[in-house]
């Protein structure tokens, strides 16, 4: 897994995303978990930001499209309250998300959809 963050050239965001990447829980950084997304997201926007761009929502088209590795955060229970300037690119997922705290949003990228 540490190959694959090779490409991250900050070291410091690079040994944040090791961290995150490290608990097999959370997925992979080109295969992210509900549980990765919150540990991630927890980091803020610096490094999910980082990460967003180079491990980017991926569609696949077969019978119909779905996306592999987007921010999905249906169903858990949230204690952040900033988003600020967080890209969650494709098919960005809250719903049914429970928000312990009021949320910023400001200028966030949901890329083509985002449900709630």
């Amino acid at each position: 897994m540490s190959a694959l963050l090779e490409i991250v050239e900050d070291i410091g965001i690079r040994q944040q995303l090791l961290e995150v990447f490290s608990n097999e829980e959370n997925g992979t950084p080109d295969n992210i978990s509900k549980f990765g997304c919150l540990a991630l997201a927890k980091k803020g926007a610096v490094v999910w930001n980082a990460w967003r761009n180079n491990f980017q929502s991926v569609a696949k088209l077969n019978e119909e499209m779905f996306f592999k590795n987007t921010a999905n955060f249906s169903g858990m229970e949230i204690n952040i309250t900033d988003f600020k300037k967080f890209n969650f690119g494709m098919d960005c997922n809250f719903e049914n998300t429970y928000f312990l705290n009021e949320v910023d949003f400001f200028e966030v990228n949901f890329d083509r959809s985002v449900s709630f």
